[in-house]
C-alpha cells in the first residue's frame, strides 16, 4: 500500500537514490528507465488512440479493461448504448464486488482487485444524457 499514491515520477525520484541498493545495479537503471516511461505508456494506452486501435481490432466496449474515460471511448468512435450497457455491467460487478467482496464476480476474478489496468480510484459521475450516477471509470 506504501505505492498505491505513488506517481512514476515520485517513484522514480524514491528509488533512483544512492541509498536504495539493489544486487546488480545495471537491473536498477534498466527498471528506473522503465519507470520514466511508464506513466506516457499507461496514458497513451488508455488514451483515444488506444481505444480507437482496439476498437479498430473489433474489440467491444463490454471487453475493453477499465480506465478508459467516456469522451476518450466516445472520440474513439464507441457508440453511446455500448459505452452506457458498458456501465451497466461495470456497476453490476461491482455490487458483486461489495456483497462478495472484491473480485468476487466472474469476470473480474483472476485479474487484480478490480479486474483491469487502472489503479486510479474510482470517481462518480453521470452517465451521459441520465440523471444517474455511477462509480468508477466507464
Amino acid at each position: 500500500q506504501m505505492w498505491a499514491d505513488v506517481t512514476p515520477t515520485a517513484a522514480h525520484e524514491l528509488l533512483s537514490k544512492p541509498d536504495v541498493t539493489v544486487t546488480n545495479q545495471s537491473d536498477k537503471v534498466t527498471q528506473l528507465e522503465k519507470i520514466a516511461t511508464l506513466d506516457d505508456e499507461v496514458r497513451a494506452a488508455l488514451g483515444e488512440s488506444g481505444a480507437a486501435s482496439l476498437r479498430a481490432d473489433g474489440v467491444s466496449a463490454a471487453a475493453l479493461p477499465l480506465g478508459f474515460e467516456w469522451d476518450v471511448l466516445a472520440a474513439a468512435g464507441y457508440a453511446p448504448a455500448e459505452v452506457l450497457a458498458r456501465a451497466i455491467t461495470l456497476v453490476s460487478h461491482a455490487d458483486a464486488d461489495v456483497r462478495e467482496g472484491v473480485g468476487a464476480c466472474g469476470r473480474c476474478r483472476g485479474r487484480g482487485a478490480r479486474g483491469g489496468a487502472s489503479s486510479a480510484r474510482p470517481q462518480s459521475r453521470a452517465l451521459p444524457g441520465q440523471g444517474a450516477e455511477v462509480r468508477g471509470r466507464a
